[in-house]
């Protein structure tokens, strides 16, 4: 096995998609341990809540305090920056599904994250139809799909039980009063899916910014009776 990938690896390179070293060794197939390891990854103090950086450890921050958020707590990976800014780039825009593997692989750096996702519910944040002809796949639900193989040990299953009825602009370049409005009312709950309203369910996006989209999905959630909602994503944009 390892002839045949040392094989393909000279007939198909693979390149470190933050500095390009062809081939790199180690953990993870498209990102080199060097890059690996720079801070983007290094473990902080999260507020639970919303996962923004703190200072001190804390339940709720003061930034997120006097939100009324619908998902009880929320799991980052890393920053997004450094080789977390490359990898969601090259997931979302320019087709590399085959990032999400080493993404999931970056997930097992963090900690207690096995004790958070055990026997959960992933449920991807939907894209809308149109959006989803142009792209051809949704990202989240492919990372959803590379964080449940990785770990069949933890029980989980990817169901999208979320559906994007409204077409809505790029988050990118609102304030975080616009993104909430943005999303307001843009998801619905999917009907004929057999899943029990008590059930573990964690609302996944790549990106997590001001949390107005995985706060919409859990709101959307809660309202259809769903009763234990959190948040993952990939990456936090502090």
């Amino acid at each position: 096995m390892k002839i045949f990938k040392r094989f393909l690896d000279l007939i198909f390179p693979r390149h470190c998609i933050v500095c390009g070293r062809e081939n790199p060794d180690g953990e993870f197939k498209y990102l080199c341990e060097e890059c690996a390891d720079k801070p983007f990854i290094t473990q902080v103090e999260r507020c639970k809540r919303c996962a923004e950086i703190v200072s001190l450890p804390c339940g709720v921050c003061a930034k997120c305090a006097s939100d009324e958020l619908y998902f009880e707590k929320s799991l980052v990976v890393c920053e997004y920056a450094d080789a977390g800014r490359s990898l969601v780039l090259e997931l979302k825009y320019h087709g590399g599904v085959y990032v999400a593997d080493d993404m999931a692989r970056l997930l097992g750096r963090v900690k207690n994250f096995r004790e958070y996702f055990m026997d959960a519910v992933l449920v991807p944040a939907p894209l809308h139809s149109k959006r989803m002809r142009k792209r051809a796949y949704n990202q989240s639900e492919v990372l959803c799909g590379a964080v449940a193989k990785l770990y069949p040990e933890l029980n989980l299953r990817v169901e999208n039980l979320l559906l994007r009825k409204k077409f809505t602009p790029t988050q990118t370049a609102l304030s975080k009063n616009e993104r909430i409005e943005n999303v307001r009312g843009a998801f619905a709950v999917k009907g004929g899916l057999n899943i029990s309203k008590n059930a573990k369910i964690i609302v996944a996006d790549d990106v997590m910014t001001s949390g107005a989209t995985l706060n919409e999905c859990a709101k959307t959630l809660r309202r259809a009776g769903f009763e234990n909602v959190s948040a993952f994503a990939f990456a936090r944009r502090s």
